[in-house]
C-alpha cells in the first residue's frame, strides 16, 4: 500500500499535484487514440471495406469496449483505494498496448473483441476514478480545472484519433496505426511511474474509514441523480459520435471531411474543459450543467434536418464545448460532496459501473436502429431523448442539498 493516497488533501495545491493531474491527462491521450468514438468510427468503415460487416456487427465491438469498460469501474475504484493511483494507472496503461497489438494483428471480429477489452481495462483504470481521487484529495481550490486538465487527455485523443487514424491507414495500414498506438503507451509508462508517485503528505497510508458509510452513499439520491445523468448524457453522445462518419457519408459528405468535423468536435471539448471547468469552480456546477444540458438536446435534433449544410459544423462547433464540461461534472459533484471519504475511489468507480449498464449499449443499439429504419432519424431521436433525460436528472440534482457546492 505503499502507494495509497491519503484521505488527507494537502493544505495548499503545489506543482506535484498539477503534475499529477497532467500526467494522467498523457495517459488517457495514448488510450483515447485508440478508443476514442472518432477513432473507432474511423476504423469501422476500414473494417467495414475489408470484411463488410454491418453496422450492428461493427457497433458492438464499441458496446462491448463500453459495457465492460463500465462493469470495471467500480473494481478500479476499490484498487485505487487499496493501492493507489501509480499502480492502476501502470496497468491500464500497459492494457492500452496490449490491446492495440491484439487489433493490429485481428482477422476476425474474435481478435477485436479482445482488443475492446483490454481498452475496457484500460478506460477506467486511467480515466475518471484515478482522476477525480487525485484531484478531491490533492486539490482543495480550482477543483474543476484541475478535473478539467485530468481529464482533457479524452479530447486530445479524439482530436488527433480520427485523422491520425485515417492517415496512418492511408499511409500504411489501419493495422500500422494500431502497432503506433501501442508503441506510445509503452513510451509513457516512464512518465506515469515517475509523475504519479505520492507527494511526502500522502506517502502515509490512512487504513480508517471515514465519511459516510459506502452502503448509505450508494442508497441515496445524491448519488443516484449525478450517476444517471452521467449514464443519459454519455449514451446520447456515443450513439452519435461513434456513427458519425458512416452517418456524414451515407448523406454524401466525404469521408476526410467527415473525419475532420470529428477532430474539430473533439478540439472544441478540449475547450469546455477549460471553459465549463472553471464555471464550475464559480457557480452551482449542476446549474451550469442544466443549461449546458438544453443546449446539447437542441443540437441533436438539429442533426435531424440534414438538408441544411451547416448544421454538421454547427453540432461539431457548440455540441463539443458543451460535451467537454458535462463529461466530468457528475464526477465532479460526488468527488465535492465525499472527498473526505475512504470511500471516494469506490464511489466514483460505483458511478461509472452503473452508467455503463446504459450507455455501453448506444453504438449497437443505434446501428440496430439504422440497420431496421435505414435512416438516421431513429437513432437520433433516441440520443435527444437521452440527453433530454440527462438535463432533467441535474436539474433535479441541483435541487438536492450539497449538490451545489462549488469547489474551494
Amino acid at each position: 500500500m505503499a502507494d495509497n493516497d491519503n484521505n488527507k488533501r494537502p493544505e495548499q495545491t503545489n506543482n506535484t499535484a498539477w503534475g499529477a493531474a497532467a500526467t494522467l491527462a498523457v495517459a488517457n491521450s495514448a488510450i483515447y487514440l485508440a478508443a476514442s468514438q472518432g477513432s473507432l468510427s474511423v476504423l469501422y468503415r476500414y473494417l467495414a471495406n475489408d470484411f463488410g460487416w454491418s453496422r450492428a456487427a461493427l457497433g458492438s465491438i464499441g458496446s462491448i469496449m463500453l459495457f465492460v469498460a463500465g462493469l470495471l469501474g467500480l473494481l478500479a475504484g476499490l484498487a485505487v483505494d487499496r493501492f493507489g493511483t501509480r499502480n492502476v494507472v501502470v496497468v491500464g496503461t500497459l492494457a492500452v498496448a496490449g490491446g492495440c497489438a491484439l487489433a493490429a494483428n485481428a482477422q476476425s471480429l474474435l481478435l477485436l473483441y479482445a482488443f475492446a477489452l483490454c481498452l475496457a481495462i484500460a478506460q477506467p483504470a486511467c480515466g475518471f476514478v484515478p482522476a477525480q481521487v487525485v484531484v478531491s484529495r490533492r486539490f482543495q481550490i480550482r477543483q474543476g480545472l484541475a478535473m478539467g486538465l485530468a481529464t482533457v487527455g479524452l479530447n486530445v485523443g479524439g482530436v488527433l484519433g480520427p485523422v491520425l487514424t485515417n492517415t496512418l491507414a492511408a499511409q500504411t495500414s489501419w493495422r500500422g496505426a494500431y502497432l503506433f498506438y501501442a508503441g506510445v503507451a509503452l513510451g509513457i509508462l516512464p512518465i506515469i511511474w515517475w509523475q504519479l508517485r505520492e507527494p511526502p503528505q500522502a506517502a502515509t497510508p490512512n487504513d480508517k474509514s471515514t465519511g459516510p458509510a459506502l452502503g448509505s452513499i450508494l442508497r441515496s439520491r445524491e448519488f443516484w441523480l449525478p450517476t444517471l445523468a452521467f449514464a443519459a448524457m454519455l449514451y446520447a453522445v456515443i450513439a452519435v459520435a461513434q456513427h458519425w462518419v458512416l452517418m456524414q457519408t451515407g448523406r454524401g459528405m466525404p469521408a476526410g471531411e467527415a473525419a475532420l468535423l470529428l477532430t474539430l468536435y473533439y478540439g472544441m471539448g478540449i475547450g469546455g474543459r477549460f471553459v465549463f471547468g472553471p464555471l464550475y469552480d464559480r457557480f452551482a456546477p449542476a446549474r451550469v450543467g442544466t443549461v449546458q444540458g438544453i443546449l446539447m438536446t437542441a443540437l441533436i435534433l438539429m442533426l435531424l434536418v440534414p438538408d441544411i449544410a451547416v448544421v454538421p459544423l454547427v453540432y461539431a462547433v457548440l455540441f463539443g464545448l458543451c460535451y467537454g464540461g458535462f463529461l466530468f461534472l457528475s464526477s465532479l459533484i460526488l468527488g465535492q460532496r465525499y472527498a473526505d471519504s475512504s470511500h471516494l475511489g469506490t464511489v466514483i468507480g460505483a458511478m461509472a459501473s452503473v452508467a455503463a449498464l446504459l450507455y455501453s449499449t448506444a453504438p449497437a443499439v443505434a446501428g440496430w436502429l439504422y440497420d431496421l429504419t435505414g435512416q438516421d432519424a431513429a437513432p437520433l431521436l433516441l440520443a435527444a431523448v437521452m440527453a433530454f433525460i440527462a438535463t432533467v436528472l441535474i436539474a433535479v440534482s441541483a435541487e438536492r442539498r450539497g449538490a451545489l457546492q462549488p469547489a474551494g
